[in-house]
């Protein structure tokens, strides 16, 4: 491992808190000089804790203090979660990084001027803007030493990488019941019709919150339990344990804010994940230290951020068998509470979601037997015993052909609807795989989620990914 050249010195300061300085080392070529040689070379500065914190617990054991206020809901779609193999998967990091992140010199300045961009990473062969944040004692200073140094290094380096991503930027949440122990930041482009996309969401959380063992409790769960469709919950049955809330919690974050990547950290410790595009399958790293080099946390996160942008040589999502409503179908109602939110309650079902012009109420009568009959694996061991006649495979062929154009109402599989458009007419090609849909327009563009790619997706690479 590289020998890491950032000192602390201790300042007077003119308040009790203590600050520390990062004192820079390779003070005379700039980064911009050769980016691929930076990622590699930058190192998350040592985040030494500040006092009055609570009682950090013995190694290898668990804080019990990760009370965020999430319980089990049967909207949360999400049942299963899978460790992505991590050899496989820093190769491909490396092979992305040499392809992608370029090693001549950009000729900018940094920090940019316009924009306020810049690298806070250090760095002993290059100089970088020199960042200043106190020892973290509380949730606040914590999301800074994450946001201001590897966070703002990361934005910086999407925008010199990838010039198309110049739109999008990093935005803090509003706050929401568990802000005392938790932390959100999205990757957004606001769009001139004043809409939000997100790509990827990051949690944060103190590592007196969330500590290691916590951390690797959190990307060894496997399961997530729900409450039971046909008996009333207790208390006891509505719990989830701390890793459990965990999962809850990021999973309500990306499906409010319609992502499917994420990242959550202690900055002391880094997972980086996905959901499945109907976000019943997590998939998630194992947990990465700090100062882990071959790759460094910046080359991690420009990876993880460029595969959420479906960035070429990315991250590819595994195909599930599951109904996936985040394809633009002109869904418009939203299931989960906007932020910042309340202790959550089952949304109920809008009528507004179905599209079925003066036939209404009877097509959405329609619309629920072929979604039973033809559309749900689970629901066709409970299909109606209907008799097959004339009028009913007529009738069940005008449905489907009205689902195709149409999108099926979000209330027939209890999954939080899409906040977007529906796809263009010119939409003329629809491709399958399993029970997902991905629509193509005749230029190539694909309707995957909550972006367009700007080239095909490579379908033939296999997936790295261990299940």
């Amino acid at each position: 491992m590289l020998p890491h050249l950032v000192s602390f010195s201790k300042r007077k300061p003119d308040s009790k808190v203590p600050r520390w300085s990062v004192a820079l080392g390779g003070a005379g070529t700039p980064a911009t000089s050769n980016l691929r040689m930076y990622l590699s070379h930058a190192q998350l500065p040592r985040m030494i804790l500040g006092c009055n914190i609570p009682r950090m617990p013995e190694e290898g054991h668990k804080t019990h203090r990760n009370v965020l206020s999430v319980r089990a809901e049967d909207w949360r779609k999400l049942t299963e979660m899978n460790v992505i193999s991590s050899p496989d998967f820093d190769k491909q990091i490396s092979e992305f990084i040499r392809a992608h992140i370029p090693s001549h010199d950009l000729h900018v300045i940094d920090p940019d001027v316009e924009s306020g961009d810049r690298l806070t990473l250090p760095s002993p062969v290059f100089r970088v803007a020199e960042t200043i944040v106190g020892r973290p004692s509380d949730m606040y200073r914590v999301s800074r030493w994450v946001t201001e140094f590897p966070l703002a290094t990361l934005q910086r380096v999407m925008h010199l990488a990838f010039p198309h991503t110049q739109e999008w930027s990093l935005s803090p949440l509003m706050a929401d019941p568990d802000q005392e122990i938790v932390s959100c930041v999205t990757w957004d482009r606001r769009n001139s019709d004043s809409t939000v996309d997100s790509a990827v969401a990051v949690m944060m959380q103190p590592p007196w919150i969330a500590s290691a063992m916590d951390l690797e409790c959190f990307v060894n769960c496997k399961r997530l339990p729900r409450p039971s469709a046909t008996s009333v919950n207790t208390d006891d049955e509505a719990e989830y344990n701390s890793s459990e809330r965990m999962w809850a919690k990021i999973w309500d974050l990306c499906a409010r804010r319609n992502c499917h990547y994420f990242v959550v950290t202690t900055y002391w410790g880094w997972a980086f994940g996905a959901f499945s595009l109907g976000k019943t399958r997590g998939f998630v790293t194992s947990v990465k230290h700090w100062d882990t080099h071959s790759p460094s946390i910046l080359e991690y996160l420009t990876f993880w951020f460029a595969s959420a942008m479906q960035i070429s040589g990315g991250w590819e999502m595994p195909k599930v068998a599951e109904a996936v409503f985040d394809v633009n179908l002109g869904i418009e109602d939203v299931a989960l509470p906007p932020d910042p939110y309340v202790p959550l309650h089952s949304p109920a079902p809008s009528e507004s979601a179905w599209e079925a012009g003066a036939q209404e109420n009877a097509d959405a009568t329609d619309a629920e037997e072929v979604a039973v009959l033809l559309l749900s694996p689970a629901g066709l061991h409970n299909a109606p015993m209907l008799p097959w006649t004339d009028e009913l495979a007529a009738r069940l062929a005008e449905n489907v052909m009205n689902w195709q154009q149409n999108g099926t109402p979000y209330h027939i599989w209890g999954l939080p609807p899409s906040a977007h458009t529906a796809p263009s007419e010119v939409s003329t090609a629809i491709t399958e795989s399993s029970a997902t849909s991905v629509f193509t327009d005749p230029g190539g563009r694909r309707t995957g989620g909550n972006w367009l790619t700007e080239r095909p997706i490579d379908e033939t690479r296999a997936h790295q990914l261990a299940i």
